[in-house]
Parts: structure tokens; sequence; C-alpha cells
């Protein structure tokens, strides 16, 4: 049985390394699909978020442009074309113009709005950090108060006079702006309503041209929340994270303007498989931002009709490996089977299950060449030829077997009896030679066939005539030992029918 468990573990081994190798290249192809997947996702995210910044920057230039042609204020005339600009881009939230004026002008700016009809208007500084409210204005040589805001909301009117000089992080968008004389954005805030927002500014060039002191009279700019840039949830698989920072400018208190993630699996599962992170830099010069995604890889998008087909394959292949095998083991099981039973055809006799002729004295000529002493012992049985003649043959094969196994229960386990012909059986006893121990084996073997054989109901009565030679104390070969146990028989059988007692 060695063999066969040999095979069926090669067959388990080679379909487990099989196994192995098969999920392991699948397993690569699905990292680098998932790979290219992430990386197009990330892509298209980014392309989305550029696009609205491009919108961004042209609906700015166009709403500075606009002012440029206008001799401030002209609120009627700006807040139709804010709304138009507003109404087809809507992830801008406002639009506004801020304008440059001495603290001697503060008064005559706050006559000019109140009469326009801002009538609460005042330049005043909020406390971003703290409070979040409006405070006094603080005496500076220039300020830069928001004249015009489009919508202006409820909660968003205190944004109307505020001096960007009072907000540490508007203030340096304005002076970057003016001296580069381009579109600037300042890092992520949060505005009043409590939303994440960033802005942009750009000077608007008119009025007299630019200032000796590299400033500009006016500068538009607008407001862009937060979530108008964010993907959809519903279109993030699970697992994703996506976020947005702002490097701009180092001093930004706030960097991150938003981060979102979808809902995956367990902790403890997702962890077992890895991670895609991806950074790139937003296409715009105005609003430099990077965008980072990063997606804990999930069973899901393992486990398909691929990785099931290849299983029920090898499974497949597995089970036709352990048919052949048991095909192969049942045909070696019966090939072991014919080959024994030959062997038993030509060992053994078919009607006592005992030794042959053949293999007996393939036993005695072993024995005589390895120099172990035995001792041949001749049986032929009397009065069997009546039993076959009176009761018929079936009879007489019963009393064979009873009688080799009578002999068989007479000897030790190592000691040989075979079936010699006929009627006739020999016994070889290993390690037997003296007479005494002779006389004991004679007289055990005429006990055992002493009692009467049944058969149908009938008492069956037989003795047998025993000649028993030793080697190599009686013979010197075995060929003459067989001769002085035959010789003995018959001198036994003869005394017997003289009913004479040989010693």
């Amino acid at each position: 049985m060695a063999k066969p468990l040999r095979t069926k573990r090669f067959i388990y081994m080679a379909w487990l390394a099989q196994l192995v190798l098969s999920f392991s290249l699948y397993s690569l192809f699905w990292w680098q699909n998932q790979h290219i997947l992430h990386t197009q996702k990330h892509n298209q995210i980014a392309q989305q978020i550029a696009q609205l910044q491009a919108q961004a920057d042209t609906v700015l230039e166009s709403f500075a442009a606009f002012q440029s042609r206008q001799a401030f204020p002209q609120d009627k005339s700006i807040r139709p074309f804010a709304e138009l600009l507003l109404s087809r881009n809507p992830h801008i939230y406002c639009l506004q113009t801020v304008q440059r004026i001495t603290h001697a002008e503060v008064a005559g700016l706050e006559s000019t709005m109140r009469a326009a009809g801002y009538r609460g208007f005042k330049v005043h500084d909020f406390d971003y950090e703290k409070t979040r409210k409006t405070t006094a204005l603080k005496v500076r040589d220039v300020h830069f108060p928001i004249v015009f805001m489009a919508p202006l909301p409820r909660e968003a009117e205190d944004v109307l006079g505020l001096d960007v000089n009072a907000v540490h992080f508007l203030s340096p968008q304005l002076q970057n702006s003016g001296n580069q004389v381009k579109a600037w954005s300042t890092g992520p805030f949060r505005l009043i309503e409590g939303e994440i927002a960033y802005g942009i500014t750009i000077p608007v060039y008119q009025l007299g041209g630019q200032k000796p002191d590299a400033s500009w009279p006016l500068y538009a700019g607008l407001v862009i929340k937060a979530n108008s840039l964010m993907p959809q949830l519903q279109d993030l698989a699970p697992g994703w994270q996506v976020s947005m920072d702002y490097i701009g400018s180092v001093t930004a208190q706030q960097k991150q303007l938003f981060k979102i993630t979808s809902p995956g699996e367990l902790f403890w599962i997702a962890k077992l498989l890895p991670t895609i992170e991806m950074v790139s830099v937003i296409a715009s010069d105005s609003q430099p931002f990077e965008l980072r995604t990063r997606q804990q890889l999930s069973w899901r998008s393992w486990l398909g009709m691929v990785p099931l087909m290849m299983l029920s394959f090898l499974l497949l292949v597995l089970l036709l490996a352990l048919r052949w095998q048991h095909s192969e083991r049942l045909r070696r099981i019966t090939v072991q089977r014919h080959k024994n039973q030959l062997h038993r055809w030509a060992t053994q006799d078919r009607l006592t299950r005992c030794a042959n002729r053949q293999n007996f004295d393939q036993r005695m000529t072993l024995a005589s060449q390895s120099g172990v002493p035995f001792t041949l012992a001749y049986l032929d049985l009397n009065y069997f030829k009546p039993i076959n003649d009176q009761y018929g043959h079936l009879a007489g094969d019963a009393v064979l077997v009873e009688v080799a196994q009578r002999l068989r229960r007479s000897v030790r386990s190592q000691d040989l009896v075979a079936r010699w012909g006929g009627d006739e059986f020999a016994i070889l006893v290993v390690g037997l030679s003296d007479n005494e121990r002779c006389a004991a084996l004679r007289q055990a073997l005429l006990d055992a066939l002493a009692p009467p054989f049944i058969w149908q109901s009938q008492s069956l009565t037989l003795s047998a005539s025993i000649g028993i030679a030793s080697y190599p104390a009686e013979a010197d070969s075995v060929s003459e030992l067989l001769q002085l146990a035959d010789q003995r028989m018959y001198r036994h059988k003869t005394a017997m029918r003289n009913r004479e007692i040989e010693i």
C-alpha cells in the first residue's frame, strides 16, 4: 500500500502546487488590472476637477473683463452678468469685487455704497480665528473692502465691506495676484456658513491702469466650495478614499480641501489585501492643488467568475487524477490477486488449502541447503477408498479437508503440512531430529486422526500409516530421506495389517 499512498500524496502535492501557481498568476493579473482601473478612475476625477477649475478661470477672467469696461459702481449691470455666469457654472459659489482704497477714502466709499442701495454698508474687519464675527476697522494705509458679491445670501451679508487685509490668508492672495498680474488662489478656509471653500482673485485691468506701487484699484474674485469638486460617493468603488490638498503656499494654515471615503469591507479582512495609492497635481496654473486617491482592495473585486472557473477546473483535474489513481490501485490489486491466486495454485492444494507436492519439495530442498535439521513425516490414509466408494466423492473430499485441518492443529505454525497426492499427506517439521520426539510426533498424528469423521450424520472411521525420517541424522540427501520415510510408512502399514506393533 506504500506505492498507492505515495501516488496519492504526489497527486495532492502536484494539485496544490498547480492551485497556488494558478491563483498566484490570477492574483498578479488581478493586481495589475486593479491598478489600471484605479489609474483610469484617478485620471477621470482629476480631469473633471481640472475642467471645473478651468471653467472657474474663464468665468473669473470674463467677470474681470466685464468690470474693466464699467465706471464703478454699476451694480445694476454687473449683477445680472454675474448671475448669468453663476447659472452656467453651478460649481462656483459666488463672485466678488474688491476695491483698493486708502484710509481717507473709507467714508466716501461707505456713502457711495449706501447711496447705491446697500444701506448697512460699512468697511470693517473680521475675527476669523476666534469669534468669527465682524469687528471695528483698524487704521491701515490701504484697505481692500469687498464691494460686490453675487449672490448675496442673508448669512453672508456681513461679507460686504470686509477688509481683506483683516484675514491672514486673503491679503497675500491679493498681493500675489497683483504683483504677478494673474489669477491666484487661496488655501482652503471655512466660510461663515461653515463649509470649506477656497477663493481665486485676479486684478481688473481698468481705471487708469497700474499704479506706481504695483497695486490695482479693483480685484475680481470668486469662491468655490469643496463639495462642488468632490466626486460622488456612489461613483466610487468600496474602499476608495479621495482627498485634495492645497500646495500653493507653505504658510497656509489648512491644506486639505476635502477628503471623502467610500465604505469598504471589515477592517481585519481588508488588511489582508494590498492598497493602491496615486498622487497627481491638478493641471491648473492659478489653483495649485494636489489630488490623492487611495483604494483598499476588497475580496469582492478579487472574487468572480474567473477564480470560480479556475477552482472548478482544478477540482475537476483533482477528481480525474484521484479517479485515475483509484483505477490504477484497483488494477494493481487485481493483478496482485491474480498473482497470489496463481501462486496459490502453484503452491497449494485447491481442496485442502495445504501446500502441494511441488511447494513441499522446494521447502525441503531449501531446508537441506541451509543446513537446518528437520524431520519428514509421510502419511497414507487407511480405509479411505471404501469411504469414497460408499459415500461418494463429496464425502471423500470432506474427509480430506478435515484430515488436513487436524494435521495442521497437531503441529506448530512454522511446520509445513502438504497433500502429497490422493490420500497421502506429508509434514515437514523444522528442528526435529531425535527419536523420542519423532515418536511423540507420530503418536500425536495418530491421536489426531483417531476420532471419527462425521458426514451427514454418518460416523466415518479411518487411520493412517506413518513413516518418519530425520535429516541429516538418517539421510544424506532429500531423495534418501523420502525413500526412507516411504519405506517406514509401508512397514507401518504392513504391521497394522498384521496387527503388529512396530517399535
